[in-house]
């Protein structure tokens, strides 16, 4: 039977409160969960620059008032002490760095200087780590990296080698030579036993620094012929993805470069380069494994399979919103998480599809859907939506509203293929996504398509059913011999059936939810009965009765106010669950 009922979307409807947000590519769409964290959960700041994981398993977060961590139910700030154990007031923390085989936890405030943390031992705060060089005072800390027994902070001025004395908590700054006219250093990324040094001028973009026995040495600069088309480009971010291929967030893109091993002593420059989105600007990016990485730019996130480039949108948060567009940095932790911060606070995206998501905003229409009444799938597979604002269809992953009109309570699909739905002024027939009155393709509906019905069921292969709740009763269409009739359902001491609710179809008997009562139409014997029921709790008769169905050998009817009845296969009643 072609005919289909609203009560196949019923668990939909049920769980439109789950918020998503969605992937889009050429090829492929993906719906994966979006959660927010901010004051609620004790994240006191909007703004977040660096996110990083410790050896407890605990999410910590650089922001723009201070540093805080998430034991997965709330985040704590963590305070920030001098030498003598006081707490000082450092803020605009840009970056975290998490060192596995110490487990020290370094924060950087660029115009204040780094201080460090022990995750094993340290439970007042972090402490600020002083230098008492000359040449080390005016110079703003970018990112830090360890390289075998030392960590390397790039500056604003050149690279500093910090040697750190756990035994006596003791920390020594040394700055180490490069080579190079520009000491203006961004970034540097591990690659075996050497490191990827970034620099902010193109034409010197990459040094490599090697580790030796007791000293970091840097070699001289490899010059990326590619890269010198980009004069003027910024350098965000650089990440080691797999073997000899990096990607790096730039002002001028995000590219994605590789060349042949380097040793020591060898400087090869036939670098492969591209560039997969010369329009935006790259803040960050975050690699989860060698084919999969997360990327943050001012127009929004992007995951990059396996060399392809899929962009994320959103699709359930309020209209018109940007917030993916104003992520700084990504975090992807090993359990499929996520981790998103930026100017408008923190959170996860899960790397997984819900069973669920929610279908609301309009594809370029400033509109929403306010409240559904009846869901419908087509045999071309497209759901109808009808609403109190209008009709809606959603058709390869994208929400279109067909008509804003009037209120829609019935989108259903005729036996023919045809799209039938029924509004507040009468019944349409959708062609190519516009109305037109039932009665201009099936003219026996005559007068009566400015009716207005609320369900429909099909009945053998001739019959369908239709329903209304503005006193018009139940009317019967013969699509076979063409005709269209109201039926006169009553019983003895009851009028005749003007309002109803819903009806429920089960083999040959047609129940009519009304306000009032429960109509079991026996379509063989064309006979009418009322179920009967006993007095709820407070005395009064169940009433209101919404919707029905059959399962596991019980049937159970929603009662407005009451809850839900559960009758047996002889319509015996035998509880009801309001809980």
């Amino acid at each position: 039977m072609f005919f289909h009922s609203s009560r196949v979307f019923l668990v939909v409807c049920i769980l439109l409160f789950f918020s998503k947000i969605v992937v889009y590519s050429q090829d492929s769409t993906i719906f994966l969960y979006i959660k927010k964290y901010g004051a609620q959960q004790g994240l006191t700041s909007g703004n977040v620059y660096s996110i990083c994981k410790d050896g407890k398993g605990l999410i910590w977060a650089a922001t723009q008032d201070g540093v805080f961590n998430f034991d997965s139910k709330r985040f704590k700030k963590i305070s920030i002490l001098d030498s003598s154990g006081n707490l000082v007031s450092w803020t605009a923390f840009s970056e975290l760095f998490f060192d596995e085989l110490s487990g020290n936890l370094f924060a950087i405030s660029p115009y204040n200087g780094i201080a460090v943390l022990n995750s094993t031992s340290d439970y007042e705060g972090f402490k600020i780590i002083n230098c008492t060089d000359t040449e080390f005072k005016g110079v703003n800390i970018r990112s830090i990296l360890r390289i075998g027994n030392s960590y390397v902070l790039t500056t604003n001025k050149g690279l500093w080698e910090l040697f750190v004395d756990s035994l006596k908590n003791t920390f020594r700054f040394k700055q180490i030579p490069i080579s190079i006219s520009n000491n203006n250093f961004i970034r540097a990324v591990q690659v075996g036993p050497m490191s990827i040094v970034v620099s902010n001028n193109s034409k010197e973009f990459v040094e490599i620094l090697f580790q030796q026995k007791d000293f970091l040495e840097i070699t001289k600069a490899i010059s990326f012929e590619p890269f010198k088309s980009f004069p003027s480009m910024e350098v965000f971010c650089l990440r080691y993805l797999r073997e000899n291929v990096f990607l790096v967030g730039s002002s001028s893109g995000i590219f994605c470069f590789s060349f042949p091993e380097l040793t020591e002593g060898e400087h090869k420059t036939n670098t492969k380069l591209k560039n997969y989105l010369p329009n935006e600007v790259g803040y960050g990016i975050s690699i989860s494994n060698p084919n999969l990485a997360w990327i943050a730019t001012n127009k929004g996130i992007y995951k990059f399979e396996n060399d392809k480039l899929y962009k994320i949108k959103e699709n359930e948060i309020s209209y018109p919103n940007n917030w993916l567009n104003s992520v700084y940095t990504l975090f992807a932790d090993k359990e499929k998480f996520l981790w998103m911060g930026g100017q408008m606070g923190l959170a996860t995206l899960k790397n997984e599809q819900p069973a669920f998501f929610i279908v609301r905003y309009a594809q370029n229409q400033n509109t929403s859907i306010d409240y559904a009444y009846h869901l419908s799938m087509g045999i071309d597979s497209a759901l109808l939506i009808s609403a109190t604002n209008g009709l809606f269809k959603f058709s390869n992953n994208a929400l279109h509203q067909i008509s804003n009109k009037e209120a829609f309570f019935l989108s259903t699909t005729d036996p023919f293929g045809k799209r039938i739905v029924s509004g507040l002024t009468g019944t349409y027939i959708i062609t190519a996504d516009k109305l037109k009155p039932i009665r201009e393709i099936y003219p026996e509906f005559g007068s009566y398509h400015n009716l207005s019905f609320n369900d429909s069921e099909g009945i053998g292969d001739s019959l369908v059913y239709f329903s209304s709740e503005n006193n018009q009763g139940v009317y019967c269409w013969n699509y076979k011999k063409r005709t269209f009739r109201r039926l006169k359902i009553k019983t003895k001491g009851t009028p005749e059936v003007t309002q109803v609710n819903s009806m429920f179809l089960d083999k040959d008997l047609l129940f009519i939810l009304t306000d009032l009562h429960i109509y079991q139409y026996k379509l063989k014997k064309n006979e009418v009965d009322i179920v009967n029921l006993p007095l709820n709790q407070n005395g009064i008769a169940f009433s209101l009765f919404f919707d029905m169905i059959f399962f596991n050998g019980f049937y159970y009817v929603t009662s407005y106010g009451n809850g839900v009845l559960k009758l047996d296969s002889a319509l015996r009643f035998k509880n009801i669950s309001n809980t």
